[in-house]
C-alpha cells in the first residue's frame, strides 16, 4: 500500500489505493481474503471503503460480521 499523507481529495485516494466502484455506492478495494472458506466465501475479508460526499450508499444487510474503522473524512448524513 502506498504511503498517504497530506490533504488528498477523494479522487486522489481512489487512484492511490486502486479502489473500484462498489455495487452499493462508493469505492472499495479488498486488501485481505481469508484462505478459510465458509459456504464457498472467505471466512473474513478486509477492504478499504470510500464514500465521496457527492455519492450515496444504499443501506443493506449482510450475512457476516462487519468491523468498521474510520481513517479520515466527515460524518455520514
Amino acid at each position: 500500500m502506498p504511503a498517504i499523507s497530506g490533504d488528498l481529495g477523494p479522487n486522489e485516494i481512489i487512484r492511490l489505493l486502486n479502489l473500484t466502484p462498489h455495487p452499493e455506492g462508493g469505492h472499495y478495494g479488498q486488501t485481505f481474503g481469508s484462505a478459510t472458506l465458509e459456504d464457498e466465501r472467505p471466512a473474513a475479508t478486509l477492504i478499504y471503503y470510500l464514500l465521496p460526499g457527492d455519492e450515496l450508499c444504499a443501506w443493506h444487510r449482510v450475512d457476516a460480521d462487519e468491523i468498521w474503522l474510520w481513517h479520515a473524512g466527515g460524518p455520514c448524513r
